[in-house]
């Protein structure tokens, strides 16, 4: 299955005015809940502080961030590198999609 959410602006159009109020408050129960995400991509050999910094930075530009947490590696051979995955913590759908369509996902 694959799912493609419509823009904001046709989906406007395309509400049922019967559901229109069920789906807003919906939608801001949807925006005070805060979601964790998980974060690939970054170098791991980085300090684990510069990481953190960098990623809050980087999601903040869609909306509020919360916790970012990067761990080190858990081999021990590895113990110098950093997890490959940290996650980051935002506040609600909004920013959720904000991130998903202005930073790529």
């Amino acid at each position: 299955v694959i799912a493609k959410a419509y823009p904001p602006h046709i989906q406007a159009k395309k509400v049922d005015p019967e559901f229109a109020s069920i789906l807003a408050a919906s939608r801001d129960q949807d925006n005070e809940r805060q979601i964790m995400m998980g974060v690939t991509g970054f170098d791991i050999r980085l300090d684990m502080d510069v990481v953190a910094c960098t990623l809050r930075k980087h999601f903040s530009q869609c909306g509020p961030v919360h916790p970012v947490c990067v761990f080190p590696e858990i081999d021990t051979r590895k113990s110098h590198l950093l997890c490959s995955e940290a996650f980051v913590t935002v506040d609600g759908e909004d920013t959720l999609e904000k991130v998903l369509l202005q930073l790529g996902g």
